[in-house]
């Protein structure tokens, strides 16, 4: 199986590295980053926490955007080209299909996130930002904010096509980042029903800000590896069970 899934995972990667849609991502990226140097300069004071905040800023919603639009079609593009029938039948079963594909794109975000962290480093080292060391932690984190994202895609993937997949996803990242607003003004409200609704979504919808921690870098408040250890748990498990639930629903999609 290990073998199966890591054959479809490396092509997986070949295809997506090869797609041109990627370069204009990677591109708006590089761009937001670079960016940063000027938007750094409109303060005197706090010029490079301005910098490696809009740089920050631009990696992370880079990241997302190519999860977003790259990872949203890849399993309509095999049902389209009927590509996946012809894989199906040499001893694949589907969840090793749906993992090589996951696994396959989560290579291709940890390479993207890589090469624009180095960029970013760059751009911090210039601007002579006192905090880099924090730099592996956060990006660590939008990693693992793009892989569960990664799997909210794959479970409407399972059964939507890509223009559903990515409006639904999009309501659930915002959704993720705003659970905390959510709570508070639950906890002010008075309706019960209210109430009810803001616990039921903390229950069915990934925290996305657990795994930020740019404000923390930016204002040097530390996150300690425990914080970080429990959110990398936090993401795992929510990968799991939406990688689950995308293999039982793509067990039963007719693919004649």
């Amino acid at each position: 199986m290990i073998r199966r899934v890591k054959i479809i995972a490396i092509e997986t990667m070949h295809e997506i590295l090869r797609e041109r849609i990627l370069v204009l991502f990677v591109a708006f990226g590089l761009l937001m980053i670079c960016l940063s140097l000027a938007v750094g300069q409109l303060s005197f004071v706090e010029s490079a926490r301005i910098t490696m905040n809009f740089g920050l800023s631009g990696l992370q919603i880079a990241l997302n955007l190519i999860t977003l639009f790259v990872g949203g079609s890849l399993i309509w593009q095999e049902l389209e080209k009927r590509t996946v029938l012809t894989v199906l039948t040499h001893s694949v079963t589907r969840t090793e299909f749906i993992l090589g594909k996951y696994f396959g794109m989560a290579l291709v975000l940890l390479i993207l996130a890589s090469a624009l962290s180095l960029v970013l480093f760059a751009v911090g080292w210039l601007t002579h930002f006192e905090f880099l060391h924090q730099l592996p932690k956060v990006i660590w984190g939008f990693y693992i904010e793009a892989l569960v994202v990664l799997a909210m895609l794959f479970l409407f993937s399972s059964f939507a096509r890509p223009m559903l997949t990515v409006t639904a996803t999009m309501g659930l990242v915002f959704i993720g980042h705003w659970q905390s607003d959510l709570a508070f003004f639950s906890e002010k409200s008075e309706s019960a029903s209210f109430q009810a609704l803001a616990k039921f979504i903390s229950w069915v919808v990934p925290n996305l800000e657990r795994y930020n921690w740019k404000s923390e870098m930016i204002y040097d408040e530390y996150a300690n590896l425990q914080n970080v250890l429990m959110a990398s748990a936090n993401a795992f498990f929510w990968i799991c069970i939406l990688l689950t639930f995308s293999t039982l629903l793509f067990r039963r999609r007719d693919l004649i």
